[in-house]
């Protein structure tokens, strides 16, 4: 068919423009510069490298037969490889439970521990230790709520009532000790205020009375 054919041509016209413009954008952005590498940093490299490849070929012969996870890609797909140290590589597999609560239950293990370490070697440089001795029988509590609870509201009120008592008294002293150097005495006219001011007192309770009997009906 002559459309399927015109159709064909343009996506690989489309594809042939997509692929040059990636690799105009690679060459662009890819590093214009190469670090100069010495003879004896490339025999450095090398030598770790065949002694992390021995290390990774030992643990993979130990383990290869009982590990859980079989092996989906190839070494072209993933080039990085890790270095694992001799000790690493006799260490026993750990998964995610042991990497996560494994590890934090281990923390709060030896934080346990060194709170106990520390409590002992606090309590070897204070070696004081007090005697407690059991309560007499005849000695009581001051509140007795256990003893007498129906009378607790009771004695409280007296505690109260004697504690004002007591606070008047002092109250008391305290003024009259004050007044012990005041000398002066008035003296109190015992028949009473004198006639003109009772008299003034009476007019004045009768105009006020006045006032209000106007008041009241100016009001009604």
């Amino acid at each position: 068919d002559v459309t399927l054919l015109r159709f064909l041509h343009r996506q690989n016209a489309c594809e042939e423009e997509r692929q040059r413009r990636l690799d105009e954008l690679h060459a662009a952005t890819a590093p214009t510069c190469r670090p100069a590498i010495s003879a004896r940093s490339r025999m450095i490299v090398e030598r770790r490298r065949s002694k992390g490849v021995g290390a990774r070929h030992r643990a993979s012969s130990a383990e290869g037969a009982s590990s859980p996870w079989p092996s989906c890609a190839s070494a072209t797909e993933f080039p990085f490889k890790p270095e694992i140290t001799a000790a690493a590589a006799r260490r026993p597999r750990r998964g995610f439970d042991e990497m996560s609560t494994g590890d934090l239950h281990r923390r709060h293990s030896h934080a346990a521990w060194l709170r106990e370490r520390f409590l002992q070697e606090e309590q070897q440089q204070t070696p004081f230790a007090p005697d407690v001795r059991p309560v007499p029988q005849h000695v009581r509590g001051q509140l007795r709520v256990l003893d007498d609870p129906d009378t607790y509201i009771a004695r409280v009120r007296e505690k109260s009532t004697e504690a004002s008592l007591r606070r008047e008294q002092m109250l008391e002293a305290r003024a009259e000790r004050a007044l012990d150097g005041c000398t002066f005495q008035p003296k109190v006219n015992e028949k009473g205020a004198p006639a003109f001011v009772r008299r003034m007192a009476e007019s004045y309770r009768t105009a006020r009375g006045l006032r209000e009997k106007e008041n009241e009906a100016t009001a009604a």
